[in-house]
């Protein structure tokens, strides 16, 4: 397996099609990037950063990319709570066959609606990056503005990792990979 330290060296520079506001970072293993997920919520807490959206990307046993998102709903998640309330307020307002009526729509609104209203960090720029990561690493992604940098440089020094993109203003490319490099 390849070592992070010696992956550093393969550190591509960020492609200009990365979204602004956006960091994200490869660490070894997905128990890292649920450490590094945690430093940024932490950081989100104190105010030293507005976060957004924040998500883990990794490869799948599989080969294809694993995205697991901190906030808002998936298709699925979508359907059944749509499919819910459809079947709460068709009972209440039409009987037992609105229920099942009304549940049918309000599952296929629901799955339509979060589908289409895909909050945060696009899933199909996720998956491009999981393809620029290396096998067996995981990446965290901050949606992130009104960094304060000096907090933000602080916290990433106690991680080993390299920067897959940096499309937020306040964070100095040169300082975040400084301080990656740096790590405790």
């Amino acid at each position: 397996m390849t070592t992070l330290s010696t992956a550093l060296a393969h550190d591509d520079p960020t492609p200009h099609t990365d979204p602004a506001d956006v960091l994200a970072i490869a660490v070894d293993d997905e128990l890292r990037a649920r450490e590094l997920l945690l430093a940024g919520l932490r950081l989100g807490r104190k105010r030293s950063v507005e976060l957004d959206d924040a998500a883990i990307v990794s490869q799948g046993r599989n080969g294809k990319p694993r995205i697991t998102q901190t906030r808002g709903t998936n298709p699925g998640t979508g359907a059944w709570l749509g499919a819910w309330w459809g079947s709460l307020l068709g009972l209440f307002f039409f009987g037992g066959l609105g229920m099942l009526v009304a549940g049918a729509a309000g599952g296929v609104a629901g799955w339509l609606w979060t589908r289409r209203n895909d909050a945060g960090i696009e899933d199909p720029w996720m998956k491009a990056l999981a393809d620029r990561m290396m096998p067996g690493e995981a990446a965290v992604v901050f949606q992130m503005r009104n960094v304060y940098p000096t907090h933000l440089i602080q916290e990433l020094r106690r991680f080993e990792g390299r920067v897959l993109a940096n499309g937020v203003d306040a964070a100095d490319p040169v300082a975040v990979r400084a301080a990656l490099d740096e790590a405790i």
